[in-house]
């Protein structure tokens, strides 16, 4: 199992890449530098550096220190979205908006992945994303019990829940399972995300794990994809087959 520092820091780290916060070749911050900022020991800073480094995020040069490399968007680093590469190129077009946040016992086939009981509560959030002002995504998540409904009502126009559960939390969201598929939409599905007639769009339901493997999210949403394309890349390993 991943130590929880390390894993925090490297996450943390790509993350501020990933969003441009630390832009290619610019310099972070020397080994000293993050242990007082992480107030932790050299150890789980050196395994995350080392980490990235391995998968070609950082260069570490002896004498100069350690820079930010040019990762292409087709690689591995990709965050948990099949729809990252609007992220990365229309960033400042993306809004979020929460339509509700309620609490209320899970349907049971969820509460059983999210270790609830039947007789317990948990939350509900509903969402919608905004691309350049029009609706394209409508969001349904449902979080384990741990996780309380008043910071979510606090912050109504989160964009991304992943990065929403690291910030308020400390809880990272490092691996999903994923079922796509393409469905008429409900009356009031179409009328939330401004569908003239009713027409296919894209289903996804998404089961998003922390680094101990315990399943933190169900979501369900849906996508206009005449205007959002579900793209992702594929990586096989030497010993690996095709399908």
């Amino acid at each position: 199992m991943p130590s929880p520092l390390k894993e925090r820091i490297y996450r943390e780290l790509l993350d501020k890449i990933r969003t441009g916060e630390l832009r290619t070749g610019q310099r972070i911050s020397s080994e000293k530098d993050l242990q007082r900022f992480y107030q932790v020991s050299r150890s789980p800073v050196r395994e995350a550096l080392a980490r990235l480094a391995s998968e070609g995020v950082i260069s570490r040069q002896p004498g100069r220190g350690t820079y930010v490399c040019n990762v292409d968007r087709g690689s591995p680093i990709a965050t948990l979205s099949s729809f990252m590469y609007y992220f990365k190129t229309y960033r400042n077009d993306i809004s979020s908006k929460t339509l509700s946040v309620e609490v209320k016992r899970p349907p049971r086939h969820i509460a059983g992945m999210l270790q609830a009981s039947m007789d317990q509560t948990v939350t509900h959030i509903r969402r919608v994303r905004l691309f350049k002002g029009e609706p394209v995504i409508y969001l349904k998540d449902i979080l384990a019990p741990r996780f309380p409904p008043e910071p979510f009502k606090k912050n109504p126009s989160f964009l991304s829940m992943t990065r929403f559960m690291r910030e308020t939390f400390h809880v990272f969201c490092t691996h999903a399972k994923e079922e796509v598929d393409a469905i008429i939409p409900s009356l009031k599905e179409q009328e939330i995300i401004h569908m003239k007639k009713a027409e296919p769009v894209l289903q996804v339901k998404r089961i998003s794990y922390d680094i101990q493997g315990d399943c933190i999210i169900y979501a369900r949403y849906i996508v206009k994809s005449t205007t959002w394309k579900y793209r992702t890349s594929l990586f096989v390993s030497q010993c690996a087959d095709w399908t």
